[in-house]
């Protein structure tokens, strides 16, 4: 039996808040000792530095409690926790609240399960035993709580089998469940029912109703991270809609929770650029009254850096179709070369350095079209009007990748990082290409130093781009990182960018 311990942490998702309040004070109530656990939601107060403490307190306890749910394991904060106390060797024990997928390393020890049919009272007296703490008597009839009744029985079996169905990607079945428990208890289902319920249907294609289940999670919802939580899935929708206004609304609430937050920061300017492209665009009535009170003017004549923003834009098009349907999008592809030509076309307004993006875009529609050695000859050029260019080093590192040449195309990208540190894609891609020599470590790195470059660019829809190509890396380390999968997916969906496969 393990020794007696009586100085806990309780890491936990604050969606579990219900549960581990309840598990934190019946532990202080069994220790005769308010300070024996140590419960965030109970321990922080106005003014300490958050994560200042929940490190000192994780390193001054000897036990460490584990809520595990999904909501849990998708937690950036509650994966750092378990690191720590790995790392420190503490005296852990998993408690399963809620059916999840568990990290490999928590496999191993013994998980102690909350989960229905077994009652709390039997699950809890596990816990005790578990941490050397003697048992409780049982209750009498007179001091004991007052069990569930039958229907709450059911809510919470059902719940956990919607999240296992959630898990399997079973959304009909989600689907289902949630709309029995939504009427069976009159409309006061959870939060969290509704949002998996909108979560399915979104799935399912069915978008309104997605957005009316989502709207009404968020209206029931109190606790602070569940809220954001529930701001990304509802704003990925809308962004789906491309209902702009109400994502500037949603990013502009989400700030004000967590200030300074790169990814909404991200949604924000995506946002206001998509608001600001409509506001350019005159209506019908505008256009009618211009005709009529006035002579046509001409057309105002783009520049180069415009011409190869719309070239851009086009192409990212048909790289955003082609990942959607598995189809390229030719026309866009053709319509970019030809916004790339017209740049070429005008005359350079500083040096020949203004024609390197333009070369480079149509190195970049060729090379996916699979026209290398017309991709060569664009890269080449960019590479002539500006040696500097690093978005053409990662063309010709692309190229010296597709041929077999992983040392080369290493130096490629090496060159374009020199020029550019924020270079994201020469990341991305010196990634792929480490992967292909198997130095699997390096190239997880070269991932995370590509995010952390598109977290320092206003970029967002490339951003999102990067989160599809993170997601292929971790998938090269095994199973046991599907849970960052998971959130490359939310963070990649709260930027429009919907990554399926």
């Amino acid at each position: 039996m393990a020794p007696v311990r009586h100085r806990i942490f309780i890491s936990h998702s604050h969606v579990d808040n219900d549960f581990g309040t309840k598990l934190a004070q019946d532990l202080c109530r069994v220790l005769t000792d308010e300070d024996a656990v140590f419960y965030d939601i109970l321990g922080l107060y106005g003014g300490e530095v958050w994560w200042e403490k929940i490190v000192e307190e994780l390193s001054n306890r000897d036990a460490f409690l584990l809520v595990l749910s999904p909501d849990a394991m998708n937690s950036q904060w509650v994966r750092r926790e378990i690191n720590i106390a790995f790392n420190r060797n503490k005296y852990i024990i998993p408690i399963l609240y809620r059916t999840c997928t568990i990290r490999a390393d928590l496999e191993i020890l013994q998980i102690i399960s909350f989960l229905a049919p077994k009652s709390y009272e039997v699950a809890f007296q596990e816990v005790l035993g578990a941490l050397g703490l003697p048992k409780e008597p049982p209750l009498t009839q007179q001091d004991s709580v007052p069990r569930p009744t039958e229907s709450t029985d059911l809510a919470t079996v059902l719940l956990q089998q919607m999240e296992t169905a959630f898990n399997g990607h079973d959304w009909p079945d989600v689907i289902r469940k949630a709309s029995y428990l939504i009427r069976r208890t009159s409309g006061n289902a959870s939060s969290t029912v509704y949002r998996l319920q909108g979560l399915a249907f979104l799935e399912e294609g069915e978008e309104q109703q997605a957005q009316e289940a989502l709207e009404t999670a968020l209206a029931l919802v109190s606790d602070r991270q569940q809220r954001l939580t529930l701001l990304s899935d509802h704003t990925a929708l809308l962004a789906r809609q491309e209902q702009w206004a109400k994502v500037l609304q949603q990013a502009k609430e989400a700030l004000h929770l967590v200030p300074n937050d790169p990814g909404w920061l991200a949604t924000q300017q995506q946002a206001q650029n998509k608001l600001g492209q409509k506001a350019l665009v005159p209506s019908s009535s505008q256009k009618e009254t211009s005709t009529r009170d006035k002579e046509p003017s001409p057309t105002p004549q783009k520049t180069k850096k415009q011409w190869v923003d719309e070239g851009d834009q086009l192409a990212t098009k048909g790289l955003y179709e082609g990942l959607k349907t598995h189809k390229q999008e030719m026309g866009s592809y053709e319509e970019a070369l030809n916004a790339y030509k017209q740049a070429i076309r005008l005359p350079s307004e500083a040096d020949l350095r203004d024609d390197a993006p333009a070369h480079r875009g149509k190195g970049d529609v060729f090379y996916i079209q699979k026209k290398y050695s017309e991709a060569e000859r664009e890269y080449d050029e960019a590479l002539e009007c500006d040696s500097h260019y690093a978005l053409a080093y990662n063309g010709k590192g692309l190229l010296s990748s597709q041929r077999g040449k992983i040392e080369e195309a290493i130096q490629f990208y090496e060159q374009a990082i020199k020029f550019d540190v924020n270079c994201a894609l020469a990341y991305a891609n010196m990634g792929f290409a480490l992967r292909n020599k198997r130095d699997r470590k390096k190239a997880l790195k070269a991932f995370e130093d590509a995010v952390a470059a598109y977290d320092r660019l206003i970029y967002d829809e490339e951003k999102a781009f990067l989160y599809y190509y993170k997601i292929q890396a971790l998938r090269q380390l095994g199973p046991n990182r599907e849970d960052d999968v998971r959130i490359a997916k939310e963070n990649a969906r709260r930027l429009g960018f919907i990554i399926n496969s």
